[in-house]
């Protein structure tokens, strides 16, 4: 791979009737012409040098020369840098703008799109269906396509929470489902479920659980904030993940979770769960948050819901037997 060409300014020579582009170094964007106009045909996908066929003096001269090879699967992106050179610079040692954009083989053509983050250059080519990124963390391109691509995109691409993606998409091992791992999370997607983006702590408890092939399933919702109390969770084919500040993340499920639901979720007596299901004799439990009593010190009360084959699922206390 080569290195990308980066925000560069060139510098023109008339050099015997031929014009010769020397590539500086990046300098940044901004310092190239605001009326610079890189937005023009050319052959699609070609490699070497491409020029306007005649060098009579019009509004400005155009080349496009070939830097980057980009294959992703059965996709091919070919990288260009475009100079744009007016005739008032068609002098030794004066400046040439330029800017690098991508011809995605299958069709569309698209300009670069720029994130500087504490001085690190990354950035992005959007084609119909798919975007095409050059990570400056990992140093390589990867490509999002599809749904996932489309959530991705909600989000606010690489300048979103979830950072530049660190794996192109990749089918999930033992469902039919795709994903894409990101710097700060992951995208989901099956038949089922559509796309969705799960992180952080909930994440970390998801992977715990097995992925997909885990008893929850799929992420049927992005990440979403609890509507009264401080907390997040998402809901998946087989269940919930809840995460408050003072519980951690915690997965609920079944009858158990049903109960919950019907009680109130974490706005109930309950409140958010402190435990994933698990077994006692004879059935199956979740506990929920303690409260302490004030003004009665070292008074507190401690939830659960229990669940039997025979009895189905029941709250209680330590205070209150059933209710």
């Amino acid at each position: 791979m080569r290195l990308p060409l980066r925000f560069m300014l060139g510098t023109a020579a008339m050099m015997g009737g031929l014009i010769a582009l020397q590539v500086a170094p990046a300098q940044a964007r901004e310092a190239s012409s605001a009326l610079a106009n890189y937005d023009w045909s050319t052959p699609q996908c070609h490699d070497g040098v491409w020029s306007l066929p005649t060098l009579a003096l019009p509004p400005s001269y155009r080349f496009e020369v070939h830097n980057d090879t980009v294959r992703k699967g059965p996709r091919v992106y070919k990288l260009y840098a475009r100079f744009s050179v007016d005739p008032e610079h068609l002098l030794p040692d004066q400046g040439a703008n330029s800017e690098l954009w991508a011809h995605g083989c299958g069709g569309g053509l698209a300009p670069i799109q720029v994130q500087n983050t504490a001085g690190d250059y990354g950035f992005r080519f959007i084609f119909p269906d798919s975007t095409l990124f050059y990570n400056p963390h990992v140093s390589d391109y990867t490509e999002t396509i599809g749904q996932i691509n489309q959530k991705y995109a909600e989000l606010g691409f690489e300048t979103g929470f979830l950072g530049f993606p660190t794996s192109d998409e990749t089918a999930t091992p033992n469902k039919l489902g795709r994903f894409n791992q990101f710097e700060h999370g992951s995208i989901y997607w099956s038949p089922g479920t559509g796309a969705h983006e799960v992180h952080g702590n909930i994440r970390d408890k998801w992977a715990s659980l097995g992925w997909e092939n885990g008893l929850l399933g799929f992420p049927t919702t992005d990440e979403t904030a609890t509507p009264t109390k401080l907390g997040r969770f998402n809901i998946f084919q087989g269940g919930s993940i809840y995460w408050s500040p003072s519980t951690g993340a915690h997965e609920i499920h079944g009858a158990i979770r049903d109960l919950w639901a019907r009680m109130g979720w974490e706005n109930s007596d309950l409140g958010f769960p402190t435990s994933d299901e698990y077994s006692i004799p004879g059935g199956r439990r979740s506990m929920f948050q303690t409260r302490e009593h004030f003004p009665s010190a070292n008074v507190f009360t401690v939830y659960g819901i229990d669940w039997t084959p025979q009895n189905g699922a029941w709250a209680w206390s330590n205070t209150i037997p059933y209710f």
